[in-house]
This record gives structure tokens, sequence and C-alpha cells, in this order.
């Protein structure tokens, strides 16, 4: 216990000095702490978790917090740097996985570039498939259902300061289509319909009622098609076990006492809270705190406000962790952005 509120008088220190060395806004400097303080007491005091435990907990918050920070010291008045950067960073990934794309294809070998790294195998076989002919490329990450996982957030963010598809979003989106991972075919999908949904609701320019029609027309066939796909794929067996996991962690969950459905199961890192995690970051997050998930969505959401929430919303629906330094870099991004459209409104 000693060791806990030693790293939560450093947390609160650092936190509350954050003004003083990079320039976040004190609001976001002030929810941020609160919500520390909240959290820390009710690991503690209503779900009894492990000390040890918490202290890790103290310590990934630590690393987000300082991975906000520095995107605002960086790029708080760099605005152009920062999507210059979201954009390289999102070239460098597609590129990488049309190079795997294209060389298996032509000459039937698979570009692995974490093997030599890592030294495990990156899992791009088609394995639902009776034919060895057919890959699913992740680029840089494990799986394809990661890498669509990693670079959406880069999609939303460039897509958010462009307001408008260019080819890089073309690429992208034709790519987690083109990687056969269900996964990334539905964000893909979930992703057009969000850009159509708000061209209809914002965009004053265009024909609402010819965008209407192509909006229904495009959803049915996106609907239709993710429905036959998934049906095909997750006919076996060994396929099941895929979803079987999801299943059996909800069903595990619904399962639970009361007081566990109502404040959660507390923070830790085990099997099943990575379980937890490959259903979605919102399932997680409640998962794991119940009704004090509500103040980190509504944290999340004012970081977000006066920017399109729907792609806030499809990130979310994502397996990316809540302590993953992506999420809270694309959190912060949207800070930047945030705070640049208000300057602007001054």
């Amino acid at each position: 216990m000693r060791e806990v509120l030693i790293a939560l008088v450093g947390t609160l220190m650092l936190t509350s000095n954050l003004k003083i060395i990079f320039p976040v806004p004190t609001s976001y400097i002030n929810s941020f702490l609160s919500l520390t303080l909240i959290f820390i007491i009710y690991l503690l005091y209503v779900l009894n978790t492990a000390p040890l435990v918490v202290l890790t907990f103290i310590v990934l918050i630590l690393t987000n917090i300082f991975v906000v920070a520095f995107m605002f010291l960086f790029y708080d008045k760099q605005h152009q740097l920062l999507f210059t950067s979201i954009n390289s960073a999102l070239i460098l990934f597609v590129f990488a996985w049309y190079l795997q794309f294209f060389v298996y294809y032509i000459t039937g070998h698979y570009i692995d570039f974490l093997q030599p790294i890592t030294g495990e195998a990156q899992r791009y076989q088609a394995y639902f498939s009776s034919s060895s002919f057919f890959i699913r490329p992740t680029s840089l990450f494990n799986e394809p259902g990661t890498y669509a996982m990693a670079t959406l957030p880069y999609l939303v963010l460039s897509y958010l300061e462009n307001r408008k598809l260019t080819r890089l979003h073309y690429f992208t989106l034709a790519s987690y289509f083109l990687s056969l991972s269900l996964f990334a075919i539905v964000v893909a999908a979930g992703f057009m319909i969000i850009v159509m949904l708000y061209k209809i609701l914002i965009d004053p320019s265009i024909n609402k009622g010819k965008m209407i029609s192509i909006f229904l027309i495009v959803s049915s066939i996106l609907l239709i098609g993710i429905k036959t796909y998934n049906d095909y794929r997750f006919n076996s067996a060994v396929n099941l076990r895929q979803i079987d996991i999801r299943t059996n962690v909800i069903n595990g969950w619904l399962a639970e006492d009361e007081f566990s459905l109502l404040f959660g199961n507390g923070f830790d890192i085990n099997e099943k809270t990575a379980d937890a995690t490959d259903t979605s970051l919102y399932f997680r997050v409640v998962y794991d705190y119940g009704v004090l998930s509500l103040p980190l969505f509504i944290l999340c959401f004012y970081m977000a406000w006066g920017l399109p929430l729907f792609f806030v919303l499809i990130v979310f629906l994502t397996k990316i962790s809540y302590f993953h330094y992506l999420f809270w870099y694309f959190m912060a991004a949207l800070m930047v952005l945030n705070q640049r459209k208000r300057d602007s409104n001054n």
C-alpha cells in the first residue's frame, strides 16, 4: 500500500504541474486528475484490488498522460505537422500491406516483416478457406484485424482534417476489404456509412435526395455482403471458436453477481481481460468498471466535443485497449484538432 500512495502522490504532483511544462489546457488536466483519483479510490476501496495491480494501473495512467502531454508539446501550434505525421504513418502501413499483397500474388512469396524481429510469424493464412491461394496481408502487424485496428485511428484523423475522402483513404479502405478479415471489413463498411451520414447531415452543398438514395443502396450492399461473408467464414467448428470465445466472455459476464455487473471486475491483466478486450473497447471498459465506465466515456466525448462523434464511436467498437498508447494518441490528436477549432471560432 505504501508504494501505491507514493505513486499516487507522484501522479498528483506531475499531473497538477503539467501546465507549467506542457501547453495542455487546464480543463483537460483537471479532468484527467479527477478521473484518475476516482478510479484509484474505486479500485482500492470498492473492488478491493490488490495494491500491486493498482500500482500497475497508476504506471499505465502516467504513461498515457505523458502521451497526451507530449502531443500538445510538439503539435499544439503545429497542426499541419501533426497531420503530416498522421498521413505519413498511414502511408507506411498501407504501403507495407500492398507490398505484401502484390508480391505474394505475383511471386507466391509472402514478405513477413515481423518474424525476423520478433521470431513469431505473422498470421496471414486464410485458414477458413480450403484453398491455399488466398492470404490475408497484415502489413507491420501480427494479423489483419490488428492492422485494421491500428490504422483506423489514423484514417479517422486524416479524414477529419481533410473533410473529404482522398486517394489514401480509398486505398486504406480497399485494403480492409481485401484483407479478408471480417473485423476489417465491418470497420471499412462502418466508416463508409458514417462518412455518407456525415455528408447528408452536415454538407449543405450536396443533393440530399440523391445522397440518401446512394446511402441506402451502398449500405444495403455492404450489409448483405457482410452477412454473406460471415456465413461463409464461420461455417465450421474451427472458425466458430473465434465467435465462441467472445460469446463465452459476454455470457460469463452476464452470469456474474449483481455487484460485479454493477461495479465491474476491476483492472487486471490476464487471459479473461484479454478476451474482453477482443470483444470491443466499449465492453472491456464496462467489464472492468461497470457504472464507473460512464465518466471515462464522458471524458472521451468531452475531448472530442465539436467534432463528428460518430467517428469516435467507431474507434470505440474496435478491440483497442484503453491503456494502449495509440488510443490516447488518437484522443490527444482529437484534442489538438478540437482546440484549433475552438481557437478559430474565438
